[in-house]
């Protein structure tokens, strides 16, 4: 496997022990179930650090691609909003949450900012709506991403931004979490395969450290032909 940090191997064998042996208990709780708030801000706080590699590559994409209105599609309790906001950006933003809990969290922490409800595989918009839809460690989480990823390009006028948590591998490893969520680690080949596929001009590959020190991976693909 090329370019395979201990990181990235470390981080695969944790997803194979926590699907192969806990593959029934689908009622755990989740970080945003926390109920204690000192501890569900320390988390949040955590998850919004403008400052991480991945964050700071979103953003020079942004600034080099001119867009000025984002759908921040799977937008979590808003954690990718922080680091507009930080660094003062001119960006209409909508983030989109199918999680009740998700959404009252970041409504409460951004309330002048716009949030609704909807699914990434089902988009509440006409087409292009939006310059950027950004699917921010959202993919990996889906039992198939081909929708989410049609639904992105449909909504999106100029570009789609994946920011994959995990490298994408030489082959697909699709579990269901203990946790009830899917954790999946994507074939390169037949993701790339797939959006070649799509009604988009070409695509871009960046190749950063995510949050946990792991390969991330973020694609962009173009609607529109850039110079």
């Amino acid at each position: 496997m090329d370019n395979m940090k201990l990181k990235d191997i470390e981080m695969f064998w944790k997803s194979v022990l926590h699907s192969q042996y806990f593959p029934s208990k689908e009622n755990n709780s989740c970080w945003w179930d926390v109920t204690e708030q000192e501890k569900l801000e320390k988390i949040v706080r955590h998850l919004s650090d403008p400052n991480t590699k991945e964050r700071k590559k979103i953003r020079e994409i942004l600034v080099k691609n001119d867009i000025y209105s984002v759908l921040d599609a799977g937008c979590g309790v808003g954690t990718e909003l922080e680091s507009y906001k930080s660094h003062n950006m001119d960006i209409e933003y909508v983030g989109m949450e199918k999680s009740n809990r998700m959404l009252e969290i970041a409504k409460t922490r951004h309330p002048y900012n716009k949030f609704v409800y909807g699914d990434v595989n089902e988009m509440p918009f006409p087409d292009n709506s939006f310059e950027a839809v950004i699917l921010k460690h959202v993919l990996e989480h889906l039992p198939d991403y081909r929708s989410a990823v049609n639904e992105a390009v449909r909504v999106a006028s100029k570009i789609v931004i994946i920011d994959f948590f995990h490298k994408l591998w030489p082959f697909d490893f699709r579990k269901r979490h203990r946790e009830g969520f899917w954790e999946n680690w994507y074939s390169k080949r037949k993701f790339e395969k797939f959006i070649t596929d799509l009604p988009v001009s070409n695509y871009e590959v960046f190749t950063t450290t995510g949050t946990s020190r792991q390969t991330a991976e973020i694609y962009v693909l173009h609607k529109e032909r850039f110079i």
